[in-house]
């Protein structure tokens, strides 16, 4: 098993990742059934492909001004401030802080928050999240409230020699938490609950895939940290820089999914595409 955390070995893992999964795919399609290529190939697909009225429909200039609501970036975030413009300040969970820090700053604290726990600080802290959210935050019945899950991370790192950090890692977590449903989607969800003895596990290994296909696309930006330099500040500063740069400008092109495709990440709000590639380059479980 590839350990992350290290910048070499993180690369190396998503790379490898992206390789099993396109594998797998290229297994599954040729034990495809023969009669989807004939579908594929139905003429009138064409027919309806040359639709004039799609061309007007992507011309729609109510479109743009959707794109650039602000308000997108800060939906589906445990922080409100985690976005492109504001993130949370010193990375801790103050949603109504008056002093964020600059995205790359703010991303450079979580990495380095997550990477201090080191993989067993993360798995406890993780667990003791995902434990709060199922006994306190009604996750078995939906998406956990953001309020709650808050306050579950500040009672988990009470007692933690830097609260700070704790709350850092933590905010990652509960982001993370949140954006199960938006990596992983219902009917894969269903797959994992029926033929999974341990339903955590198998979606942890999920997202786990997910997390490494998104950041098999930040190697592929060749914007990250020198593998030379371990475990320095620099190349802290330069992955998260590359991660905030990636999140930013990512979705300014549709990432849509078919069911079950792992290798394929949707479009995500930057606070979640954040979230998951701090958390897979950081090194956690």
């Amino acid at each position: 098993m590839i350990r992350r955390g290290h910048p070499a070995r993180w690369r190396a893992a998503a790379i490898t990742a992206l390789a099993g999964l396109a594998v797998a795919a290229a297994i599954a399609g040729a034990a495809a059934d023969p009669r989807d290529a004939a579908r594929a190939a139905d003429p009138r697909d064409a027919a309806r492909a040359a639709d004039p009225r799609d061309a007007a429909r992507a011309a729609d200039p109510r479109d743009a001004a959707r794109a650039a609501d602000p308000r997108d970036a800060t939906r589906g975030g445990v922080n409100g401030p985690a976005s492109p413009g504001q993130p949370p300040a010193d990375g801790k969970l103050r949603p109504l802080s008056i002093d964020p820090l600059p995205r790359t700053a703010y991303v450079a604290r979580a990495l380095a928050a997550v990477r201090s726990l080191g993989p067993a600080g993360c798995a406890e802290l993780d667990r003791a999240l995902y434990d709060a959210a199922r006994a306190r935050c009604r996750a078995d019945a939906g998406t956990p409230a953001a309020r709650c899950l808050v306050d579950a991370a500040r009672a988990a790192c009470t007692g933690a020699a830097d609260r700070a950090r704790c709350e850092a890692a933590a905010d990652v977590i509960a982001t993370n938490l949140r954006g199960q449903t938006a990596l992983v989607d219902d009917a894969t969800r269903f797959r994992l609950v029926r033929g999974s003895a341990d339903y955590r596990t198998a979606l942890a290994a999920e997202l786990h895939r997910r997390y490494a296909v998104l950041a098999a696309e930040l190697v592929l930006t060749g914007a990250t940290g020198s593998a030379a330099a371990t475990g320095s500040a620099a190349a802290t500063s330069d992955d998260a820089r590359a991660i905030d740069e990636l999140c930013a400008h990512r979705d300014r092109a549709l990432h849509a999914c078919q069911a079950q495709d792992a290798a394929c990440v949707p479009s995500l709000p930057w606070s979640r595409c954040v979230a998951a590639l701090v958390w897979f380059v950081g090194g956690g479980p």
